[in-house]
């Protein structure tokens, strides 16, 4: 997640923040608003602010990350809890696609860099 990110973020960090739900984030100093939402963070060189949310609900719509030298926002637009699963979502036949490659991490950097 660090190098898409720019800063070191777990997936149960990430859930917590996306969630509204502090009390899974470990070792991070919080601070809740008057309605009990999480609003601000920190941990060593990493902080966190909430600036919207969903309505009156303790769900974020854009947090702000800053660390010592760089600043970046996550934006959600919508999230969409314990949706029944769709068969069609997702069919593995296009593996057997021709045009299908197997990419790896480094691949991967270079789409993310539009350096194709």
């Amino acid at each position: 997640m660090s190098k898409l990110l720019g800063f070191a973020l777990s997936p149960e960090e990430i859930i917590a923040l996306v969630s509204g739900k502090s009390s899974r984030l470990e070792g991070w100093k919080t601070e809740e608003d008057s309605r009990g939402r999480v609003v601000r963070g920190s941990r060593t060189d990493l902080r966190f602010e909430v600036r919207e949310f969903f309505g009156s609900s303790s769900l974020p719509t854009l947090i702000v990350f800053s660390s010592l030298s760089e600043e970046g926002s996550l934006r959600i637009r919508r999230l969409n809890f314990n949706q029944p699963l769709k068969e069609e979502v997702f069919r593995p036949s296009f593996l057997d696609d021709p045009s299908y490659e197997s990419a790896g991490w480094e691949k991967i950097e270079q789409w993310l860099k539009n350096d194709r």
